[in-house]
Formats: structure tokens, C-alpha cells, sequence
């Protein structure tokens, strides 16, 4: 087993089978991406044995899906935060009384 991590550079179809142009290491390869949800361009992704096999999040316990539409605050338990803090001043963002 041999993982990297790499970025995905371009998205095509061949022969029925999402293929990707990945970035690994400065090296360009292309490899099925079929088995990363919903990939896009830009997406850092975990690479296995020269197949993209997850996506890759750099702030994983802060995020869900790795985009930034889809995030959601915790409250370090794993669990969603009660109220949500402003992202300059981590502060609440409202009362909760």
C-alpha cells in the first residue's frame, strides 16, 4: 500500500470511468477518481496505489465535505456547536440565553 497526496488538475471521462490528471509530488499522472464524491478541480486528494480514493482536507475536524458552503462548527466533542463564532474574532456570533 502506498498512499500520497496529490491534487486533482483536470477531470475527463474515458471509457465510461472518471479519470483525473493528479498532481503528486510535482509529478502529473493520470487515475481514476471514481471513488472520491462529488471531486472537483483543485480537490487535494489521498492517492492509493495510483487510484484517488478519498478526499483530503487539511482542517478535517472543522469541515465536513472539505468545502467551505458545507462547514460546520463543533464544539470540540465531535459535536455540532450550539451557536456559531464569528470567524474573525471567535467570538459568539449571537446570544444563547
Amino acid at each position: 500500500m502506498n498512499l500520497l497526496y496529490g491534487e486533482i488538475m483536470a477531470l475527463f471521462a474515458e471509457d465510461g470511468v472518471l479519470m483525473g490528471k493528479i498532481r503528486v509530488g510535482g509529478a502529473m499522472t493520470t487515475m481514476p477518481v471514481a471513488l472520491v464524491a462529488n471531486a472537483q478541480r483543485g480537490d487535494q486528494v489521498l492517492v492509493c496505489d495510483g487510484t484517488a480514493i478519498s478526499r483530503y482536507c487539511v482542517n478535517q475536524y472543522f469541515s465536513a465535505g472539505c468545502s467551505s458552503s458545507s462547514r460546520k462548527e463543533f464544539a470540540g466533542n465531535g459535536e455540532p456547536a450550539l451557536e456559531a463564532r464569528s470567524a474573525n474574532s471567535g467570538k459568539p456570533s449571537g446570544r444563547a440565553r
